[in-house]
């Protein structure tokens, strides 16, 4: 998962050796075009927004290169986000869709006010079309 990713999965793609099956990018999936574009064969997104990442990854693999692109610009806000808040924007978001009873993470990670809370909503509901489990208008972090 060390950063850059691209350099990386192409230095270890020309220098592997036979036995290499592929290499896997990380950092939360926020560079997965460049990833794929340098032959990437899988992907450790946050699990915020996987169901994106799938359909970004399943679209760049059927040739859709355009569609992965549009994804991508759709979710680049969250990711870079995710670069500061981690694991509480991911328990928030997913408290957000449903799948979390609360957003309550054990790190002493930094805290939303209320204007990255309505950063996030309007975010969201950008997203609402693509998520396949969109966020319930009622859930509060």
């Amino acid at each position: 998962e060390a950063l850059p990713s691209g350099p990386r999965i192409s230095g270890l793609k020309e220098s592997a050796p036979g036995h290499l099956i592929g290499v896997i990018g990380g950092g939360g999936a926020r560079y997965l075009i460049d990833e794929m574009n340098r032959g990437a064969i899988a992907a450790m997104p946050a699990a915020e927004i996987t169901d994106i990442h799938v359909d970004m990854w399943n679209a760049y693999q059927s040739g859709n290169v355009a569609k992965a692109r549009d994804l991508y610009m759709r979710v680049l806000p969250l990711l870079v986000i995710q670069t500061i808040y981690r694991m509480r924007l991911t328990k928030y978001i997913l408290k957000k869709r449903g799948v979390c009873k609360n957003s309550k993470v054990r790190a002493p990670l930094a805290r939303f006010d209320s204007y990255d809370e309505a950063e996030l909503s309007t975010q969201l509901e950008s997203l609402a079309g693509v998520m396949k489990l969109a966020p319930s208008k009622t859930a509060a972090a």
